[in-house]
Order: structure tokens, then C-alpha cells, then sequence
């Protein structure tokens, strides 16, 4: 009986590293873990470094606290006015938000929340202002160490901790700006505050250093200053600001070497714009496309349309490796730093209002708005190499198993 031929050495080898390369190292993208009905628009999400723990605030003026591991709130809180905003330490140990005081009043209050009891067990007024007015915003270090608040009349009041005596707590004006933005570092020893004055289109980017007197670090005046964010390591400062035209400019400042300083003209509406920890990444969201930039220089490392709609919300993640972001028409996409091709997408049943990824890039929680109204918490299992792209296989394992068939066959040859 004849024997049948065995398979060519060349084309064995091409089958094993097919199979290889086209299952090693796969998986399914990032997962739905859960998502809760929040009962109206989701305004603001926020999570904690490592996305163990989960705040959100929505129009309807209710607070939702999470644990990651559920989709029941550890608890929740209704205020009787407008929430401006709300944010939660890294430490994931205390939430704060920021609203408007008794309707019949024009006074900003700060409610602070701990993780495992609910319920507001601080509470600061600051001062009169127009509810009608911008917004309201609060800053929180962890432990609760620094609670920063602002309004729209542009006063900034800080507290040294929640026991502080009221000689304790600082104040600064910076005149007749309203205050647009506010933020603070993890430690709590910089907080960076931006401003703009309406009426006269100008503006300005502070930076306080403390807590010891915080005083004035940094100041630099624009046209109108909308957002300002310190990098995690303290040495880059990025904002965003307007022309004498009227179009977008992206400032980055390297509080260290001025040598790096560079600003970039957007032809577009700037939407969104995050940095990552290091300084090292800047993400922007320019009505239908995302950039992602290189800090050192501020080049493109790439850009990617959105199908459908316009970016609304976006975050990066503290190593700069992984990119969020949401659109109108309720896309979410994932990228990594090293493509524009995203990783993972879904379509959720509404516009993205907000979201943010955890340090290490493993959690995604995103809220919606109308036609949806829930948060909803992702998981991102993806494997990743050193520069931020996937490994699609082992090649050394492929190279291997390719040789010890290789030596299976032409063993069969010689004893045919």
C-alpha cells in the first residue's frame, strides 16, 4: 500500500505559527461587569486609583457611591439643589461634592462623604454666588487632608482638613474672574485653579503651593483660561485657553525647563484633554476627532475620527498607555498610546456625558446620559507590552513548537 505523503516541512511550519499567532495571547476586549440605572442624566463620574471604589452625581441632584465588586450603591444621597460637581480621592477614602446652598440663598456648599458610612458628615458654605452663574467646584486630597472649593464669584477657600477652626481655612481672589476649573494634586500640596472674566475675555492659570500659606506658584494670564491640570509628578502643568480669534489653544508649560514650553492652535472646539501622571502623554478631544500628543513637543503620535457623533468625555491613564473616550451618539472606544486603531468599542444606549480609567488602565467607568441615564463599570483584560501595544503571540514558543515538528516529520521521512 502506498504511503501518503507527509506534510511539506515549509507548510507545516506555516500552519503552526497561523495557529499561534492567530489564539496566543487573544482576548475578548474590555467587559461589561455591571451597570445600574442612576435614575437621571449622570453630569460627573469619578473613581478611585486603582477602580475599587466609584462616585457618581446626576442631574436629578443625587450622589451614588460604589464599590467595584457591586452594582448596588453602598449608598446614596439626594440634595434639594443643583450638584456642580463631585470627585473622590485616589485613595477611594472620602467623596466631596460641591452645590449650591438653600434655594432662597445664593451660597456655595461643600458636603464631604465617607466611604463606608454615607451621608455628608462635613459641611462648609463659602460664599454668596450667582447659581445662575458657571458652576461650583471642589478639590480633595487624600485622607482628606486639603478640601479646596470654589464658585463662581472666583474666591478660593481651602480647608487644612475637616477639623480645621475657621482662622484655619485660607481664601484667594483673584479679582473679578470667575473661576472656571479647579483641581489638586493627590498629596495635596498644589492646587491649580483657572479663570476667566466673561465680559472681557480674559483669564488666567494659578497655581498655589502648600499647604503651609499656600502661596501664589505659578501664574500665567491667557485670554480665558477653561481648564488647567498638574501632572501627577508635579513637573508639567497643561491648559487650555482661548485666542484673540476665538479659536482653542492648548498651553503645556514644564515648570521645570521652560526650554519645552510649547502652545498649539486648534482650528476646532477642544472638548476634552486629559495628561498622564508622568507628563509624559496629553489626550484631546477636538469635536470629531482625538489626538493624542507627545508632551516633550506636543506632536501628534496620532489622531482617530469618531464615526459617529462628536468626543464628549475622555481619560487617560496614569502610565499614558491606555485612552478612553466617549462620544454623543454613545460610542466608547479604547486606544493604546502606540495606535489610533482602537483596541475595543462598544455603542452604549446614550451620549457619553462622562468617564475615567483607573492608573493601571484596568477599569473603565463611564456615565450617560439621555435615552440611558446609567454608570456602567468595564474591565479591560487585554494583555500589553512595554510600549503600549498587544502582544499577539510568544514568538519563541511559536519558533519552538515549530522546530519539534519540523523534527517529527523528517524522522517520519527517514523511516518511511
Amino acid at each position: 500500500m502506498k504511503r501518503s505523503s507527509p506534510i511539506p516541512l515549509a507548510l507545516a511550519s506555516i500552519l503552526v505559527l497561523s495557529l499561534l499567532l492567530g489564539t496566543a495571547g487573544t482576548a475578548d476586549g474590555a467587559k461589561l461587569l455591571w451597570k445600574h440605572e442612576a435614575g437621571g442624566d449622570v453630569k460627573e463620574v469619578d473613581m478611585s486609583a486603582d477602580g475599587q471604589w466609584l462616585v457618581a452625581a446626576t442631574l436629578a441632584k443625587d450622589v451614588l457611591f460604589f464599590e467595584r465588586t457591586s452594582s448596588t450603591p453602598s449608598w446614596t444621597h439626594r440634595f434639594i439643589t443643583e450638584i456642580g460637581d463631585v470627585t473622590i480621592t485616589p485613595s477611594g477614602d472620602h467623596a466631596a461634592v460641591a452645590h449650591w446652598g438653600n434655594p432662597a440663598s445664593s451660597q456655595i456648599q461643600q458636603s464631604l462623604f465617607d466611604r463606608d458610612t454615607g451621608g455628608p458628615f462635613w459641611n462648609f458654605t463659602s460664599h454668596g454666588a450667582d447659581p445662575g452663574e458657571l458652576g461650583c467646584y471642589v478639590a480633595i486630597s487624600n485622607g482628606a487632608g486639603v478640601i479646596a472649593s470654589s464658585g463662581a464669584t472666583g474666591v478660593l477657600f481651602v480647608s487644612p482638613g475637616v477639623n480645621a477652626s475657621q482662622s484655619d481655612r485660607y481664601s484667594f481672589s483673584p479679582g473679578d474672574e470667575h473661576v472656571l476649573h479647579l483641581s489638586i494634586t493627590a498629596d495635596g500640596t498644589h492646587l491649580v485653579m483657572s479663570t476667566g472674566v466673561p465680559e472681557n475675555e480674559t483669564g488666567a492659570v494659578y497655581v498655589l503651593d502648600g499647604p503651609d500659606g499656600w502661596k501664589l506658584y505659578e501664574k500665567h494670564r491667557k485670554k480665558m483660561i477653561t481648564k488647567a491640570l498638574m501632572s501627577g509628578d508635579k513637573k508639567s502643568l497643561v491648559y487650555l485657553g482661548e485666542t484673540a480669534q476665538g479659536n482653542d489653544h492648548l498651553y503645556f508649560v514644564a515648570l521645570n525647563d521652560e526650554s519645552h514650553n510649547w502652545s498649539r492652535n486648534s482650528s476646532s472646539n477642544i472638548l476634552l484633554f486629559g495628561i498622564s501622571a508622568d507628563g509624559g502623554h496629553i489626550v484631546t478631544g477636538e469635536e470629531g476627532y482625538l489626538r493624542l500628543s507627545a508632551s516633550k513637543d506636543g506632536k501628534a503620535r496620532w489622531t482617530a475620527a469618531a464615526q459617529n457623533g462628536t468626543f464628549t468625555a475622555g481619560d487617560i491613564s496614569s502610565d499614558g498607555k491606555y485612552i478612553v473616550a466617549g462620544t454623543s451618539a454613545g460610542e466608547l472606544l479604547l486606544f493604546t498610546k502606540g495606535s489610533s486603531k482602537p483596541i475595543w468599542k462598544t455603542t452604549l444606549d446614550g451620549p457619553v456625558r462622562s468617564v475615567r480609567i483607573s492608573a493601571t488602565g484596568e477599569y473603565i467607568f463611564v456615565g450617560t446620559g439621555t435615552g440611558d441615564n446609567q454608570v456602567h463599570l468595564f474591565y479591560n483584560e487585554l494583555p500589553e507590552d512595554d510600549d503600549g501595544g498587544f502582544i499577539s503571540a510568544p514568538p519563541l514558543l511559536a519558533i519552538n513548537l515549530t522546530v519539534c515538528l519540523a523534527a517529527v516529520i523528517l524522522r517520519r521521512r527517514k523511516t518511511a
